[in-house]
C-alpha cells in the first residue's frame, strides 16, 4: 500500500461501513505524495489503450471480410481494455473484471458518460449492449450466435465514440493528476520554484 493512490484515498476519506472486530474508528495517518501519479497513469493508459486500439482495428477488419460474431467479441475486448484504462487512470484501481456492465458501473464512480454511451435508455441500445454482452462468450462456444452486419456497424460506431470520450476523459484526468505532483513539489521545495 506504499502510495498506493486507490488505498490511500478510500482509508483516509471513506466512510467505514463494516468492521469485522467492532472497532468503529480508523486512524490513517498516511497522506498520497501525488509525485508520480500522472507517470503511473499515463503508462497504464497507454498500455491498455494499444490494446484497446489495436483490438479496434481487428474488429474493423472482422466487419469488412464479414466476421460479424468475431468483430462483436472484438469490440467486448475494446471496451473491457478501454474501461479498464479508464478506472485505473481515475481510481488507481487495478480491475481484473471482464464483466462489461460491472466495469461501466465501477466508472460511474467517477463519470455516468461511459455507461450513458451504452446505455441511454432507449430500447435499442439495450438490445445492442446484450449483443456486446453475450459475445464475450456465445462468439466462442455457440453455434446459434449470430450478428447481422447493421449491429456490427451499430456497435462499432458506438465504440469507436466510446474510445475517443475515454481518451478525452484520461488526458483530462492526467494533465490534472501532473498539475497535482507540480503543486506538491512547490509546496515542498518552494526554493526550487523561485529559483
Amino acid at each position: 500500500m506504499a502510495n498506493n493512490r486507490f488505498f490511500i484515498t478510500v482509508c483516509s476519506t471513506a466512510t467505514l461501513i463494516y468492521s469485522h472486530n467492532g472497532m468503529t474508528t480508523f486512524d490513517f495517518p498516511n497522506r498520497f505524495i501525488p509525485t508520480e501519479a500522472a507517470i503511473k497513469a499515463r503508462a497504464h493508459f497507454n498500455h491498455r489503450m494499444i490494446l484497446a486500439d489495436g483490438f479496434l482495428t481487428g474488429a474493423h477488419e472482422c466487419i469488412i471480410t464479414e466476421q460479424h460474431n468475431v468483430c462483436v467479441f472484438m469490440l467486448h475486448q475494446v471496451v473491457e481494455q478501454t474501461c479498464i484504462a479508464l478506472i485505473r487512470v481515475h481510481l488507481a484501481y487495478r480491475s481484473d473484471i471482464h464483466n462489461l456492465h460491472r466495469l461501466l458501473r465501477l466508472c460511474c464512480c467517477f463519470s455516468d458518460a461511459p455507461i450513458k454511451m451504452f446505455l441511454s435508455g432507449s430500447p435499442d441500445d439495450e438490445r445492442l449492449f446484450e449483443i456486446l454482452l453475450k459475445s464475450y462468450s456465445a462468439a466462442r462456444y455457440k453455434d446459434t450466435f449470430n450478428v447481422s452486419e447493421d449491429d456490427s456497424w451499430l456497435l462499432y460506431n458506438k465504440v469507436t465514440e466510446f474510445v475517443a470520450l475515454a481518451k478525452v476523459m484520461c488526458e483530462e484526468n492526467i494533465a490534472q493528476l501532473a498539475q497535482q505532483a507540480m503543486r506538491y513539489n512547490e509546496f515542498v521545495n518552494p526554493a526550487s520554484v523561485s529559483n
